[in-house]
């Protein structure tokens, strides 16, 4: 069975609300029938310090391709996702480099091409302002060759931007696929085995941020056979077709392939949305955990009876499970999708204990008789 999310849109005229259909979605997972799989994303949290000019890196191995493997065109590489957090975009530029040290620019907000937005106050992600030890939402940007959108300075330069619920008022670049400052041809020649390492500067003082994960996707022509084999797909009705999709892996059409086990978000957004002044954006988002060797219907409820708290959590969550069945599984999840610890419960409210796991996101599931309820929690 398949729960779903719902997220209502008001359009204000003058001062009359008019309501609009609600766009809802949902989501299901497949069979991984193996464990040969490449690591497709580096986890934990990497703190981007307040810095002027100081760089961060965060890297991801990969092993598992031929040792003559090389980048032989810029199609090679699909998507460079990340899911961050930092206040002033215009303090930025974001390099990748392959394992021979070929560096390409993802973006460059600091330095900027059209319109020039070094300086600027947009926030990436759902930040909190150079507050050290408190962590803002990441949300996920992409780039690729063949994006939607341009770049994030020309995105932030025509002003496509989303409200910050933690700062009312403040904009923040809305999450989506951009194109790239600099072409993927620059890293032709690059293997691809080997450390790919993300750079992230800053130039700019009195902000800081967190990257909570990054992924590089490369053409699955290129995936070894067997590798890779999980997929899944996301429904959606309701609000103004046709339906935009933006998954964490920066794909854009309803079903994805050829996953690694992990932990995949989608964002969907009615055609109503679109950059549309004086309307509230008609979006949902699902989560889907893929996980090795199991076929499971996955349903997110985002409702009032599963509360957790504190999150993000030092050692002790605090789980409530109101008004709903009371026996349930407990289940913790890394963000690549392995399964930390399994328990059974039968109270309304009780503790999982977070104290050992390293920083980074996670994603706690209570499975019901009726339901699966799916939240990410931060560990600090």
């Amino acid at each position: 069975m398949l729960n779903k999310i719902s997220l209502s849109l008001l359009i204000i005229i003058g001062s009359v609300p008019i309501s609009k259909a609600q766009l809802v979605s949902s989501i299901a997972d497949s069979i991984m029938a193996n464990s040969n799989n490449i690591p497709y994303i580096h986890s934990g949290i990497t703190y981007l310090p307040d810095g002027s000019g100081a760089s961060y890196t965060s890297i991801l191995t990969h092993t598992v391709f031929g040792s003559t493997d090389t980048i032989q065109n810029a199609g090679d590489i699909s998507t460079i996702c990340m899911n961050i957090e930092h206040s002033y975009i215009g303090d930025l530029t974001i390099k990748l480099e392959c394992p021979n040290g070929q560096q390409t620019t993802l973006s460059d907000t600091y330095n900027g091409g059209a319109g020039g937005s070094g300086g600027g106050s947009t926030f990436l992600g759902d930040a909190l302002d150079n507050n050290i030890g408190n962590v803002g939402d990441g949300w996920n940007y992409c780039f690729s060759e063949s994006a939607f959108w341009g770049t994030m300075d020309t995105e932030n330069f025509n002003q496509n931007w989303d409200t910050s619920i933690i700062t009312p008022g403040q904009n923040v670049l809305s999450s989506g696929l951009f194109n790239l400052e600099e072409s993927l041809d620059s890293l032709i020649g690059c293997p691809l085995n080997g450390d790919w390492t993300i750079i992230i500067t800053d130039h700019l003082a009195a902000d800081d941020g967190y990257i909570f994960n990054w992924q590089i996707n490369f053409d699955t022509l290129l995936f070894p056979s067997g590798y890779n084999i999980g997929a899944a797909t996301v429904t959606a009705s309701g609000g103004v077709p046709p339906y935009h999709y933006f998954w964490s892996n920066g794909a854009t059409t309803p079903s994805v392939n050829r996953l690694a086990p992990g932990t995949y978000t989608v964002q969907i957004s009615d055609s109503d949305t679109v950059l549309k002044v004086g309307s509230l954006p008609n979006k949902t988002f699902s989560t889907v955990v893929i996980t090795d060797g199991t076929i499971t219907n996955v349903k997110v409820n985002l409702d009032e009876q599963f509360s957790t708290y504190p999150n993000p959590v030092v050692d002790k969550l605090n789980i409530s499970l109101k008004g709903s069945d009371k026996n349930s599984t407990i289940q913790v999840y890394s963000l690549s999708g392995i399964l930390l610890k399994e328990e059974m419960n039968k109270k309304e409210s009780f503790q999982i204990d977070f104290e050992n796991y390293p920083q980074g996101i996670y994603f706690v599931k209570v499975k019901t008789r009726d339901e699966i309820i799916t939240k990410k929690i931060i560990k600090q």
